[in-house]
């Protein structure tokens, strides 16, 4: 029972906010004749490529293997790479 009450009070918080903070790595980066191309991994079943992504600051700073923050437009249409890091799971709730 206090599984799901916590589920479920998670569910309505996460609900509440327009964006999610997520981490991931840069896969794959080619930046030869202007045709940027970017393979970001979120999770073992969720790669990203440029058309899903916006990056600031400029994708020139970035390189494969970098852990980078992004921020998950409500919906999931749109993630925006906001730099490299990564986030620390709080699961505490």
């Amino acid at each position: 029972m206090n599984d799901l009450i916590k589920q479920i009070c998670i569910q309505v918080i996460e609900s509440s906010y327009p964006t999610k903070i997520m981490s991931g790595s840069i896969e794959k980066i080619d930046l030869t004749l202007k045709k940027d191309k970017v393979v970001l991994k979120v999770s073992d079943k969720m790669l990203l490529t440029n058309k899903d992504l916006v990056f600031m600051p400029d994708l020139q700073s970035y390189k494969e293997g970098d852990e980078v923050v992004l921020l998950r437009q409500s919906g999931g249409q749109m993630y925006y790479v906001i730099g490299k890091g990564e986030v620390i799971a709080d699961d505490t709730l």
